[in-house]
């Protein structure tokens, strides 16, 4: 993402937190991540996804798709966890991670429902089908991890966690508007 939009995104309220370089890559991959301590965080989230994933030419069916198990992350860390809360946007160069942290230390929990979403939530329950959904939009692509801390916010010294999805670049099933060339 250009300055210009991180400027545009400070004037609004967004708050950028960091942008390091993608420490495991090493293909020159960026992470940015975005402060969802603000007034109406899914609705940043969402612009943030669909910003990112038009400029890496991601095709809108796919981009729609990952704008709502993002939201759907954001909104289950409003309701379920502590805060701080944030975006992490990773881009390398075969795949993009769009990853929610926040100050909750459920992740194990999380982790197993992304694993096998048929269990333990009836599809008539008024709470808990947002996992499902994120779980059938990127399946074996999604999951749950421990994280050190939470920066956003004002920083945290206590456990976190991280659910994240993951969308591969460049190779089949990627949704990518230009196909790469032929026969390569």
């Amino acid at each position: 993402m250009s300055h210009a939009i991180d400027a545009a995104r400070a004037r609004r309220g967004a708050r950028i937190i960091s942008r390091p370089p993608l420490p495991a890559t090493g293909d020159g991959g960026t992470v940015t991540t975005v402060s969802l301590d603000v007034h109406k965080p899914e609705c940043l989230a969402r612009r943030t996804v669909i910003t990112v994933l038009d400029r890496l030419g991601v095709c809108a069916e796919r981009r729609d798709e990952v704008e709502l198990a993002v939201a759907e992350l954001v909104a289950n860390a409003g309701l379920h966890a502590p805060g701080p809360r944030e975006l992490r946007v990773c881009v390398g160069g075969d795949a993009v991670t769009l990853a929610v942290a926040d100050g909750g230390g459920d992740y194990a929990v999380i982790a197993r429902i992304l694993a096998d979403p048929g269990a333990g939530v009836p599809w008539y329950e008024e709470h808990g089908r947002g996992l499902r959904i994120v779980a059938a939009l990127f399946p074996g692509a999604c999951g749950a991890a421990p994280v050190a801390a939470v920066r956003g916010g004002g920083g945290s010294d206590r456990p976190a966690k991280e659910v994240w999805v993951t969308l591969p670049l460049g190779g089949h099933g990627d949704g990518l508007d230009q196909p790469g060339p032929s026969g390569r």
